[in-house]
Formats: structure tokens, sequence, C-alpha cells
């Protein structure tokens, strides 16, 4: 079974859009962290919600090639 498989259209683009979402908050984070301690942190989490997302995209693509999926 698939990622998608038992999920509506509604449900996993939201889960898209959250995904998306966590990686705008990531990015943000990121580019506002200032303690060294936390700059690690921020560079794996930033990595981590952009291959997320990523992922997410190439699984719903396939079946979703003849709707725009809006910038997501």
């Amino acid at each position: 079974m698939g990622l998608f498989d038992a999920r509506d259209d509604l449900d996993y683009r939201a889960e898209i859009k959250k995904a998306y979402d966590d990686w705008r908050g990531a990015q943000n984070y990121f580019e506002n962290v200032s303690d060294p301690d936390l700059i690690d942190f921020a560079i794996y989490d930033l990595e981590a919600a952009k291959r997320r997302y990523v992922y997410m995209l190439k699984k719903v693509r396939p079946q979703d090639d003849a709707n725009d999926m809006n910038g997501y």
C-alpha cells in the first residue's frame, strides 16, 4: 500500500501543503537562528523538511499529472 492509497484527494493535498509549510518554517528558522549551538539543528531540520516535501511531491505527481497543484 502506497503513501496515499487510502487517502482521498483533499487529504494528500493537505499533507503536501503541511510539508511545504514545514519546509518554509524551517527556512525561516535557519535564516534567523543566531545561536551557534542551534545552527547544525537548523541545517538538519531544513534538509529534512525539504526532502519530505520533495518526496511527497514525487509520490503524488504520477497520480495527479492532469491537475495543476497550484505551486505545491
